[in-house]
């Protein structure tokens, strides 16, 4: 025994300082861990610093950082300083920790990422091309075309999931005959996405659930609600479709859907692309209006044969010749672990700071002028041909819309002024919020079943009144 130590089986000897040192592989395994803490302090603070040289696209914290940048940064120097000193504190058993907490986490991940991937798979959102260029209106869902609508938001069906058909004539609805069948009384509502109503089943839409309640209430089946709703349609639209369209079925009454958004949209030409091949790119494919030497002037679509050309190539390309396809997959719990959370907290922060004002907009008095003159020869034409118009009023529900409420005043003083109807959509889907309900999908944002049904008994009790006077 040179020495006279005895080196032990389970370590090795160490010589400093003239003194022999016995280490195990238990202590070296905990200096090993405290050193990854100093090490871990050193990376911390390189990301700080690097974190601090940042300057923000929205700058607000200290004039340099957004708010989710400086938060998130903020959860992620904090996350490496607390490993640091756990691990410099408590080494073995901080290693032990940490190692529990990420496993557990990982295979809970993986579980519910299969889950929602399974979930996904069940229920699959698509892609669909269902409106088709119009000479005369700009679009129109293809006759006859059926799809299935799970929204545009998400790439699975996360609200809901509709079977949808449009009908001959190129509008979603069920089919109707041109020439009016003897003692009917029809209805014929106009409007954008939130009267097509493809986010519910055709029985639970407004068109339906009037019909069905008119038909109730006078005891006879001789009401026939047919429903012109376009997605993207502008009040300039509208009577661009009750000329195409609408006349000739004979309608006794006619309802049109008015917020500011439909308003700017008559003077609107252009819509944006959402497919690769359109991506970023803004086509005039709306037939806009404007007021020249006073009078209405109607300017068709410049780019509508791009936009048949475009289409086609999609159709040929993308779609691999059909007009719907299935959303690719992809990380099912991607929208739970931040990114949605950053979006949010940047909306907040331009909210606090007062930026909010330049994401909603004014319908200034040369387009309120040029909407107002759309109504008078929309209503001269419709009067002519022995209907009923009213405006459906939604300025307040189009939130976009800064000055909601004075939109309401102007329409209603217009409407008596010119002996239009009047329906206030807004009150009664204020009315429902106040109880409790809600009346549009989370996501999607347009009405839900509960919302379509508001909306039809707010027709419901116009009719009834016109109906009743007459």
């Amino acid at each position: 025994m040179q020495g006279g130590y005895r080196e032990r089986e389970s370590g090795k000897r160490n010589v400093l300082r003239g003194k022999t040192v016995t280490t195990t592989p238990a202590k070296s395994s905990a200096d090993g861990l405290r050193r990854l803490g100093s090490a871990l302090f050193v990376v911390a603070g390189v990301v700080l610093l690097g974190l601090a040289m940042h300057r923000s696209e929205h700058p607000w914290v200290l004039g340099r950082y957004s708010l989710p940048f400086f938060l998130y940064g903020l959860a992620l120097v904090g996350a490496l300083f607390f490993l640091a000193a756990l691990f410099r504190r408590f080494g073995p058993a901080a290693a032990v920790l940490v190692l529990a907490g990420g496993v557990t986490f990982g295979v809970v991940a993986v579980v519910a990422e299969l889950a929602g991937q399974v979930y996904a798979w069940l229920h699959p959102c698509y892609q669909v091309l269902y409106l088709m260029p119009d000479r005369a209106l700009g679009w129109k869902a293809v006759p006859g075309f059926q799809w299935t609508w799970a929204g545009y938001v998400d790439w699975y069906a996360r609200e809901f999931s509709v079977p949808c058909r449009a009908n001959a004539h190129g509008f979603v609805d069920v089919e109707h005959q041109e020439p009016k069948p003897a003692g009917v009384i029809r209805v014929a509502i106009l409007g954008d996405s939130f009267v097509e109503a493809i986010q519910v089943p055709l029985p639970k839409r407004a068109a339906r659930l009037l019909e069905q309640r008119l038909n109730a209430a006078k005891g006879a089946n001789k009401y026939e609600v047919l429903n012109f709703g376009m997605s993207n349609f502008g009040v300039g639209q509208y009577l661009l479709a009750w000329e195409d369209q609408v006349r000739k079925f004979s309608p006794d009454y006619v309802l049109i859907f008015v917020g500011g958004l439909h308003m700017e949209r008559t003077v609107t030409p252009s819509e944006s692309g959402q497919f690769s091949a359109t991506q970023g790119r803004q086509l005039e494919i709306r037939p806009a209006f404007a007021v020249e030497n006073g009078r209405l002037v109607r300017r068709p679509a410049r780019d509508y044969e791009e936009f048949c050309r475009l289409q086609e190539m999609l159709i040929q390309t993308e779609f691999g010749g059909a007009r719907s396809r299935r959303r690719a997959h992809q990380f099912f719990l991607q929208p739970y672990l931040g990114c949605l959370g950053y979006s949010s907290l940047l909306n907040l922060q331009l909210q606090l700071q007062g930026l909010v004002k330049t994401m909603v907009r004014d319908v200034n008095a040369e387009v309120l002028a040029i909407n107002l003159r759309i109504l008078e020869e929309l209503q001269q034409s419709v009067k002519q041909a022995g209907a009923v118009l009213a405006v459906m009023d939604v300025s307040q529900e189009m939130a976009d819309w800064r000055q909601g409420a004075e939109l309401s005043e102007r329409l209603r003083a217009f409407c008596a002024e010119r002996g239009i109807g009047y329906v206030p959509v807004d009150a009664q889907m204020k009315a429902a919020r106040a109880q409790g309900l809600g009346v549009r999908w989370p996501r999607d944002r347009h009405f839900n079943e509960t919302g379509n049904r508001v909306f039809a008994d707010a027709m419901y009790g116009w009719l009834s009144t016109a109906t009743t006077r007459e």
